[in-house]
């Protein structure tokens, strides 16, 4: 790590570091388990309808079509349910790019809305009715139905603004842009968005876990052979003080109850002396061993552990203490949490992005331990008290004493026996001493590294719950994130009119392609579209004098926009266009002119699940069989192809050719 981080933030970021002409792919891809687009066996007409119309208000109008369509078929049709229909039909196309099928369904509208009862709904169908008819070269008034338009209630008119807009003449147009244009300003900064629009993007937390502690290393043989021993001692202590009490000694008999007495005490107190002593270097030895800076990066998932620590941990630090002191403070702890975390999550397709959270706790909760002076606590905890030590050395002082008296007064009684029961009492006494003080060691240790296990799982869930509840609490809804993306949309074509000094009447048809830009995150709800932190959006505007092109990337966390590239061409001008389709369903349009080279736009992003498990920030490998159709409905891309392949086919011919719905200037 070469410098410190320049601010501490509330959530991951990830840092684009691609020079300059470099290709950079998606960073990452989140699917979020919500059941905002769940279907379930046995649906109602009116569940469908209401997830079809969730997809229109989320801009999948594709799949709103054939929902809404399927709930008008079992029964549900009303004058609000085909109104919303209609929008779905023509939400991001015009026209020419609806089906023969479809335009035949609209020609019945008339004939159908004459069953609805008077309300705002039968208005805005009866609006549209009499546009279409005009579209279809039914006799309509386009003049008279977008009068009825302009005098529906606010709330259809921002509907039909947004989704008939490919439809709509220049002069409606320029009457309900400005409403649009000025919701766009306020709209695209609502709700909060920039302080919450990371949160959709951001990795799915795994669930927190903790590394368990090690089993007792206690060989299956060593209980059998220390009880055997201790027996063995036992017998042979038991022998020296029959022979006491057989030759009547009352001061030998008092002195061998003394040694047993104080030699219980003494061996305990050794026993705590000896276990804590252990268990101190024990804690030492483990940090030395883990150091952060003396063991390997590795590769690939070990690496960006080792990354995230060494940032988590100079971004939060004790305040007043320089990054290179802490890290060099903290290098033990450190690389042992660090070799905890890959141990515990080294596993196939889990992205670092997944546990950052988990790194960023552990780095906080040691600034929080090392502020209350307990970072070390392990020292203080297993502190050997000077009174363990003092009971320790003056009772096994006396042992050692009233021992001695004892050994010297059986041995006249009986030499030979005695001194056999002597030597087996000290050698089988050592052995289950030493036996039982390793056994009972790591039992201790085990039950005590046992609760020290629990308490930090425990506190790791805790902690987990408390950052997923924050993810969910703030995470935009799919509506918001449609929401602010039309606002976006609203506003570049907004400066695109004012810097060609165009209004809506000047513009015959328009289209606004929005694919990833380099460097993108990439998140999505279950069964819904993907949607991206960077986008590059390309706006076509069709005027009569060629083609005006803008396009930009924009931000879509910080809502701003990066750069602007205008082109404009000839209708002649543009020659082909190429739809290139990838294995793995992405898309690129490819538009050639006769003056430059082959541009290429890339609309979707390929979305086979197996060839992204890498990437992907949650375990959720959902992956409809018509999400290439759904990403392709929402970035506009039926609209955008229709317009450039029919012009690039038949130029300006394309534009006489068709009715696009205009007024007569006055």
């Amino acid at each position: 790590m070469t410098s410190a981080p320049a601010r501490s933030a509330s959530h991951d970021s990830t840092r684009n570091v691609a020079e300059s002409g470099a290709s950079v792919g998606i960073q990452a891809r989140v699917v979020h388990d919500v059941n905002v687009y769940q279907q379930v066996a046995g649906e109602t007409p009116k569940q469908r309808y209401e997830l079809g119309l969730r997809f229109l208000n989320d801009g999948v109008p594709f799949k709103a079509r054939d929902l809404i369509g399927e709930a008008m078929a079992t029964g549900l049709d009303d004058a609000e349910v085909r109104f919303h229909w209609v929008l779905a039909m023509f939400s991001k196309r015009s026209y020419r790019d609806l089906e023969r099928l479809e335009r035949d369904r609209l020609d019945k509208l008339a004939e159908d809305i004459r069953a609805y009862p008077e309300g705002k709904y039968r208005s805005a169908l009866e609006a549209i009715s009499e546009l279409t008819a005009h579209l279809s070269g039914g006799g309509g008034s386009v003049d008279a139905a977008e009068k009825k338009i302009l005098a529906l209630e606010p709330d259809l008119l921002a509907s039909i603004q947004r989704h008939l807009q490919m439809v709509l003449s220049g002069a409606t147009q320029d009457k309900l842009w400005e409403e649009a244009r000025r919701r766009a300003e306020p709209g695209r900064a609502g709700g909060d968005r920039v302080n919450r629009v990371w949160a959709y993007f951001h990795p799915v937390p795994i669930p927190a876990r903790a590394l368990g502690p090690e089993a007792p290393r206690v060989d299956p043989l060593d209980k059998p052979y220390a009880t055997a021993a201790a027996l063995l001692s036992a017998l042979a202590v038991g022998y020296l003080g029959w022979l006491l009490l057989s030759n009547g000694d009352a001061v030998a008999l008092l002195a061998y109850l003394a040694a047993l007495a104080t030699g219980w005490v003494g061996v305990r107190a050794a026993f705590e002396w000896h276990y804590r002593t252990a268990r101190i270097k024990l804690e030492d030895r483990r940090d030395s061993v883990h150091s952060a800076g003396s063991r390997p990066r590795g590769t690939g998932f070990a690496r960006d552990v080792s990354r995230a620590f060494d940032h988590y941990f100079a971004m939060y630090r004790p305040h007043g203490i320089d990054y290179t002191v802490w890290l060099a403070e903290t290098d033990g702890i450190r690389g042992r949490l660090r070799d905890e975390i890959v141990e515990l999550y080294r596993e196939q397709r889990v992205p670092v992005g997944r546990v950052r959270w988990l790194i960023a706790y552990l780095a906080k909760d040691v600034r929080r331990r090392s502020s209350a002076g307990t970072l070390n606590d392990y020292r203080e905890c297993h502190r050997v008290a000077p009174t363990i030590r003092a009971r320790s050395v003056s009772a096994l002082t006396v042992t050692a004493g009233a021992a001695l008296f004892v050994v010297a007064s059986a041995l006249p009684v009986a030499p030979l026996t005695a001194s056999s029961a002597v030597a087996c009492a000290a050698f089988s006494g050592l052995y289950a001493a030493r036996q039982w003080c390793h056994i009972r060691s790591e039992e201790r240790r085990y039950d005590d590294e046992r609760a020290e296990f629990e308490r930090r799982s425990s506190e790791r869930h805790d902690a987990y719950l408390r950052w997923k509840g924050k993810l969910d609490s703030i995470r935009p809804s799919e509506s918001e994130m449609e929401t602010w993306l039309n606002c976006d949309k609203t506003i570049l074509i907004d400066e695109a009119l004012r810097l060609y000094r165009l209004s809506w009447s000047d513009v015959i048809a328009h289209a606004v392609l929005h694919g990833h830009a380099g460097g993108a995150k990439a998140g999505r709800a279950r069964g819904g579209p993907w949607r991206y932190s960077k986008y590059d959006l390309r706006l076509f505007l069709i005027t009569k004098d060629g083609v005006r092109e803008v396009s930009s990337e924009l931000n879509f966390e910080q809502a701003s926009f990066n750069g602007q590239t205008r082109s404009n061409y000839r209708f002649d001008a543009l020659s082909s266009v190429h739809v290139a389709e990838e294995a793995d369903d992405g898309y690129t349009l490819e538009l050639t002119l006769t003056n430059g080279p082959i541009r290429k736009i890339e609309v979707t992003a390929a979305g086979n699940p197996e060839s992204h498990r890498e990437t992907m920030q949650s375990d959720e490998v959902d992956f409809p069989d018509d999400l290439s159709e759904m990403n392709l409905s929402a970035a506009g891309f039926e609209h955008a192809l229709r317009i450039l392949e029919g012009i690039a086919a038949e130029g300006k011919g394309w534009i006489d050719r068709g009715d696009f719905t205009r007024s007569t200037p006055g």
